[in-house]
């Protein structure tokens, strides 16, 4: 896989050496960028090389994008005030989804009243003992 970059050995009497030619270049307030840009990136170099450095403190020095608010985005379109708490339900109000909560039964997508075969037949209720006599059933304590 090709990397999107490619990393380059530079010692800091390079980057020095660079950055006073560049001072005869740049204006002022360019130079003061590209000489914080170094020096944040030497600072940064350092502390991953430190192996107490953990990655919640690197995230934490650097600049994250902040998230917009609903509220911010809808006024810089013309909608203030028009943002509810809750959305509409679809198909009615609360009323009509209270209303429908109620009738369901409690057991899935059938009610009980769907299994009408399922009777008490052999096997309904466990007798240890006889559970303890097949074969093949391990008989340990608690059982």
């Amino acid at each position: 896989m090709k990397l999107a970059w490619e990393p380059m050995a530079l010692s800091t009497e390079e980057i020095k050496e660079m950055l006073e030619r560049a001072q005869n270049l740049l204006p002022a307030e360019d130079y003061r960028k590209m000489k914080a840009l170094v020096d944040t990136l030497a600072y940064l170099t350092d502390l991953v090389a430190d192996k107490e450095t953990t990655i919640r403190h690197l995230r934490q020095l650097l600049p994250t994008a902040s998230s917009e608010k609903t509220k911010g985005v809808l006024a810089g379109i013309g909608m203030e005030g028009e943002v509810t708490a809750e959305p509409p339900l679809p198909g009615g109000g609360v009323e009509e989804a209270e209303a429908k909560i109620s009738q369901r039964s409690g057991h899935g997508r059938n009610g009980a009243e769907a299994f009408t075969g399922a009777g008490a037949g052999p096997g309904a209720t466990c007798d240890a003992a006889a559970w303890r006599s097949l074969p093949g059933v391990w008989t340990g304590q608690g059982v």
